[in-house]
């Protein structure tokens, strides 16, 4: 019965440093920005803000009010398609496709550092006030 115990209070030791490590604080605050729109998938949201000199976008992740963010540049003209290496994790590429009312965000690691999934398609829900 000790060795249960003792092994389940290790588990959830283990388990509580995982969570605080992936949970990272923003990059910056939201509140250095104009401009900006607010995408949600599930319960993610993605606040995205446009660079004045519209070679690429800043963005947020915020998943229970943690979040990360960095810099995505767009590969073509049109500016429909952006990347960005995550300067937190740096195998962790982010690739996002953008439509009028939606961006469609392709991640190349099943888990970044919200310990969730941020690929999914993030839909349009305004303007941030």
């Amino acid at each position: 019965m000790k060795k249960i115990c003792l092994l389940l209070m290790i588990g959830l030791l283990l388990v509580g440093c995982h969570l605080s490590a992936s949970s990272q604080t923003l990059s910056y605050s939201k509140e250095e920005f104009t401009n900006g729109k607010i995408y949600q998938y599930q319960d993610m949201l993605l606040y995205v803000y446009e660079d004045d000199n519209q070679k690429g976008f800043h963005f947020q992740f915020e998943l229970n009010q943690s979040g990360i963010g960095d810099y995505a540049s767009y590969v073509d003209a049109s500016h429909q398609k952006a990347t960005c290496y995550l300067s937190h994790q740096e195998n962790c590429q982010l690739v996002f496709t953008l439509d009028n009312d939606s961006i469609l965000v392709e991640a190349n690691e099943e888990e970044g550092y919200l310990s969730a999934n941020l690929s999914g398609k993030y839909i349009l829900q305004g303007d941030v006030e």
